[in-house]
């Protein structure tokens, strides 16, 4: 998903889900508050202008994974430990703990390169 609107990763993160939630079924109102208060919590930033919005909660029901790419239309602040802003994101949606957080180990050593 290219192009998304938005100057904070609030509104950025809003936009993506008015479309991922489209494709995957879901309410974009309820998964886009999932994910707003799991970066409440902590910053989902990696580092290197990566991010990796995800919740705390399985919303799948199939199963499968899924990771939606999301390329803001600029670069915003995301909370990152390095300070850089955020380029791209990877929208993580798993169906259980051990391939969350394998995924995430995958991204964050993406991240790193």
């Amino acid at each position: 998903y290219a192009g998304i609107e938005g100057n904070t990763k609030e509104e950025v993160i809003c936009a993506a889900m008015q479309r991922i939630a489209l494709d995957l079924r879901l309410d974009a109102e309820v998964i886009t508050e999932l994910l707003l208060d799991r970066e409440r919590l902590m910053p989902t930033a990696l580092s290197n202008g990566i991010g990796v919005p995800h919740t705390r909660d399985f919303l799948l029901q199939e199963s499968f994974d899924v990771v939606a790419v999301v390329f803001p239309k600029k670069p915003v602040d995301y909370g990152a430990l390095d300070g850089k802003p955020v380029h791209t994101l990877f929208f993580l949606f798993a169906c259980d703990d051990k391939r969350h957080l394998h995924l995430l180990a995958k991204l964050a050593h993406l991240s790193s390169k």
